[in-house]
């Protein structure tokens, strides 16, 4: 198909190369498509060889019998020919075999090129399995580059793959960087000073909070990896914590400020390794989660009272006032953000308050959990809300407003849902003697002109209608 399009002719195998029957021409193909990763390439080679495949998932060498089998090695292609007149039967049996060779050349190559092209669109669209789309130790770890390889080894000199594939659309972007392979996980809270020590991961976390809190988080250029160098350690931290001063930091506004902290961290200091996070948690992550208007008129909605709305305090000390309020209505006294929230039962209050049937009711006579451990697990299935106050957890106050914002959010949000559906139900009574005036008041619509009934036609004695078969009777 892209023959017909890119003006050069399909692609074609090299005169003297059969794919499908070389058993040393499929072991060389083997070994380009075993760059990429075999959870990657099983999905890939089922959905162009039609086939599931049984077994291991990620076993390579299963994986390889299985694309040697469907990619590789199509089925026979029947030819229907006819001889020539005066052609000797030889040289037709010649002229068959070479057109079989070609069809099934058409195949191998079809199957190969439409496998790479797969592969790129899964990985760009993010819909592939966990993990790298090529193997750490690969040769080749971009698909435009595997199309290229494989062309300039299997395919004729006229065939330009790129060129074909990019006039009809299926350009080839994929391709696997250090960043990509980089393990960013954590092992140790012991060793967080080490693993922020090259920015890496920092840089990392930054732009995972700025898509999951909706923070513009603007890091200054890419990322140098791998940072091996002290230079280059520096770069990368600078860069983080220039993106989280401008982020919202205030302890990290002033320059000299962020140059010396960008020293500490290179130098595993981990005072202001974790100084650095807590001060990005409070300044950037609370108040996306808890704006301070959207508190104050929360707070305003508790106690019933008129407050204005300048956000004097900071939101911690909103979220305080809001945690007060809501528990006071349910007898809980809160005074600060530690001790009044450490045995759990301002929590469970805060949690009764917005959803009375959340937290599980005690049998008559059964010894009641412990209020923190009700919360954690009512927090576990509301979802979105960290165990920051899982049980057995040392509680701070830094910790407790950054998971009080979490749980804020998640409230206002459920409440939100709630206050939609309510609307919707309430709409929907107001209007079911009348289902039409739903759909015209979406659409704009002036109301349908009312219809006036016709009048009910007499009934015979017995309640049958004047015509009918019943009052025709004697």
């Amino acid at each position: 198909e892209s023959g017909s399009h890119g003006g050069g002719g399909p692609p074609r195998a090299g005169e003297p190369l059969h794919l499908g029957a070389d058993v040393g021409l499929r072991d060389n193909v083997l070994s380009l498509l075993g760059c990429v990763s075999a959870a990657w390439l099983r999905p890939a080679a089922e959905a162009v060889g039609g086939e599931r495949m049984g077994g291991e998932p990620t076993e390579p060498a299963a994986v390889r019998r299985f694309v040697d089998k469907q990619v590789l090695a199509p089925p026979a292609v029947a030819l229907s020919t006819t001889a020539e007149e005066g052609m000797h039967p030889a040289e037709a049996g010649r002229r068959r075999d070479l057109l079989a060779r070609e069809a099934a050349n058409a195949l191998v190559v079809t199957r190969v090129l439409r496998l790479i092209v797969l592969l790129d669109r899964a990985s760009a669209g993010g819909v592939g399995p966990a993990g790298c789309l090529f193997e750490l130790d690969a040769s080749i770890k971009s698909t435009r580059r595997m199309a290229i390889e494989f062309s300039r080894a299997y395919l004729s000199a006229a065939a330009d793959v790129g060129r074909l594939l990019g006039s009809v659309g299926l350009e080839l972007h994929a391709e696997q960087t250090a960043a990509d392979e980089f393990d960013y996980s954590l092992s140790a809270a012991e060793a967080l000073p080490a693993e922020l020590a090259d920015g890496t991961r920092l840089c990392r976390m930054l732009r995972a909070a700025g898509q999951a809190y909706g923070v513009e988080v603007a890091l200054s250029g890419p990322v140098r990896l791998p940072a091996a160098s002290r230079l280059q350690k520096i770069h990368n931290v600078a860069m983080a914590v220039a993106a989280m001063a401008a982020a919202g930091v205030a302890s990290l506004t002033d320059p000299s400020r962020q140059h010396a902290t960008a020293r500490k961290l290179v130098d595993l200091d981990g005072k202001a390794a974790l100084s650095c996070l807590w001060a990005f948690a409070e300044d950037v992550v609370s108040p996306a989660l808890a704006p301070p208007a959207r508190l104050l008129r929360e707070i305003r909605r508790v106690e019933q009272a008129a407050l204005p709305l300048d956000g004097a305090g900071g939101t911690r000390q909103l979220l305080l006032r809001w945690a007060a309020a809501v528990c006071a209505r349910r007898g809980v006294r809160v005074s600060d953000l530690a001790a009044s929230l450490a045995d759990g039962s301002a929590l469970c209050a805060i949690l009764s308050h917005y959803l009375p049937t959340l937290l599980p009711v005690t049998p008559a006579g059964a010894a009641r959990p412990p209020a923190r451990e009700l919360f954690a697990a009512a927090a576990a299935s509301l979802g979105h809300v960290p165990p920051l106050f899982g049980a057995g957890w040392p509680l701070c106050e830094r910790a407790a407003a950054l998971g009080l914002a979490h749980l804020f959010a998640r409230l206002m949000d459920i409440g939100a849902q709630e206050a939609a559906a309510s609307s919707l139900q309430h709409a929907w009574r107001a209007t079911r003697a009348e289902p039409g005036a739903v759909l015209a008041r979406l659409l704009d619509l002036p109301p349908a002109p009312a219809v006036a009934r016709q009048p009910a036609a007499p009934r015979g004695a017995g309640g049958e209608e004047p015509g009918s078969m019943e009052s025709a009777r004697p």
